[in-house]
């Protein structure tokens, strides 16, 4: 059996690369292709759309996931909620 302590480190793990996937796919899908290479290379087009729109939508969106997060676990934590 797996200890309380290597199931979160477990599950964390996992939740990391998940959210690295998400955002991965999150900055290369839209209108405009974005690629890897693309960025590496320095194409000006691309550059300019994955700054000025994908990075910010990414990261807003993964800190209101955060935050959205932190304030349930504060209401559960207050309320003592034995549900969760």
């Amino acid at each position: 059996m797996i200890s309380a302590t290597a199931r979160v480190k477990l599950w964390c793990a996992a939740g990391a690369a998940l959210l690295a996937a998400l955002a991965a796919v999150s900055l290369s899908t839209g209108k405009y292709p974005v690629t890897l290479a693309g960025l590496a290379a320095g194409e000006e087009m691309q550059l300019r759309v994955f700054w000025t729109l994908r990075a910010g939508r990414t990261a807003a969106a993964a800190a209101g996931g955060f935050a959205l997060g932190a304030a349930g676990f504060v209401y559960q934590t207050v309320f003592r909620n034995p549900l969760a």
